[in-house]
């Protein structure tokens, strides 16, 4: 309880001199913590962090063995993004799904959906009409897909009303799929 009490005050020294090595403390609790209610404080608590909770929430993506860890991290860095982040979203995303290998030369498996997912909205506002296009009519995710067609209506493409009726003739898209383009 000490601990949990502890990583609750943390946020507090983000703006101070110890800030770094408070967001740094929490950004460790929240990757390797057993607890899971010590990791979903420090995450909170990165999510608070202004100053250095940004770049140590990308950290714990990249470093979490735990999913909701990394998704929620994800997120939180989402919430905050810049255009800095661009590659690193779309480092994630991933859109054509290629396989990357360790250090040993072995295939690692795909990125998670939802981490995809998330990326993708990190990285939407950056996109212009003829990547939103191709994501449509390429990406395996309907979610994405989904987003797409959404971010293509948000900035009044000329593209949007002819990708909604291209993916609303899909009669083997998902019925979500054909309703949101509807």
């Amino acid at each position: 309880y000490m601990r949990l009490a502890i990583a609750r005050v943390l946020p507090r020294f983000d703006a101070g001199e110890g800030g770094q090595p408070a967001a740094a403390k929490l950004a460790d609790l929240a990757a390797s913590s057993p607890e899971p209610e010590l990791r979903e404080a420090a995450l909170a608590g990165l999510g608070q962090c202004a100053q250095h909770g940004h770049h140590l929430l990308r950290q714990v993506v990249d470093r979490a063995t735990d999913d909701g860890v990394r998704c929620e991290a994800l997120r939180l860095h989402v919430a905050r993004a810049s255009a800095e982040d661009a590659a690193w979203y779309r480092e994630l995303w991933n859109p054509k799904l290629e396989r990357k290998k360790d250090a040993e030369g072995r295939f690692l498996p795909l990125e998670l959906d939802a981490v995809r997912e998330l990326a993708f909205r990190g990285l939407a506002a950056t996109l212009d009409d003829a990547e939103l296009v191709e994501t449509l009519q390429k990406e395996p995710n309907p979610k994405i897909r989904r987003a797409a067609l959404d971010r293509l209506h948000e900035k009044k493409s000329p593209k949007a009303r002819e990708m909604a009726r291209w993916l609303f003739e899909r009669v083997d898209y998902p019925g979500a799929d054909r309703a949101n383009a509807a």
